[in-house]
């Protein structure tokens, strides 16, 4: 079994599938205006298996029949993505991300939450990660972990890209 990657590494991924995204020859098949989170992880998963042989699509969290799923499982790291895309009005907004944030804080390997911003304009700031730290699954006992957000946003020059980390 390979080594899990680190979050460098699938940051470094993202870029390149970003900037491969632009390239017209890549997508050429598809509707890249209208790349919403489907699309995206449809283009996403052949992406990964091409780069990591042990990526496992839509990994299951516990091993229970109808269990959450991951978007991807790399080894021990668990990959939720978010995009908002080109015509969404819609924000990354933490609230609007409980379900990816409940899995990847309970997760006990390493978690990366990536959001991709397609739109025109940045939609997310150093102050809005804030809500990302304050976030609680709710009432009872609840063992959270640390996860990784990577942001990446468009600019004229291509994509650019802001990592937190989130600790309990």
């Amino acid at each position: 079994m390979a080594q899990s990657p680190t979050v460098v590494t699938i940051e470094g991924w993202i870029e390149d599938f970003l900037a491969a995204f632009e390239n017209p020859h890549f997508r050429k098949a598809g509707d890249h205006l209208a790349a919403n989170e489907r699309a995206m992880l449809k283009l996403l998963k052949f992406f990964f298996l091409g780069k990591y042989a042990d990526v496992r699509p839509e990994a299951p969290v516990r091993p229970k029949p109808k269990s959450p799923r991951f978007d991807f499982l790399f080894g021990r790291t668990a990959v939720e993505v978010v995009v908002r895309s080109k015509q969404a009005r819609g924000s990354l907004l933490c609230g609007q991300n409980q379900p990816e944030m409940r899995k990847l804080r309970k997760h006990e390997g390493l978690s990366v939450l990536i959001l991709i911003d397609m739109a025109k304009r940045r939609s997310l700031y150093k102050r809005h990660f804030d809500d990302y730290r304050a976030w609680s699954p709710g009432k009872g006992n609840h063992i959270l972990r640390p996860i990784n957000i990577l942001y990446f946003y468009q600019t004229k020059g291509g994509a650019k890209s802001n990592r937190f980390n989130i600790h309990v």
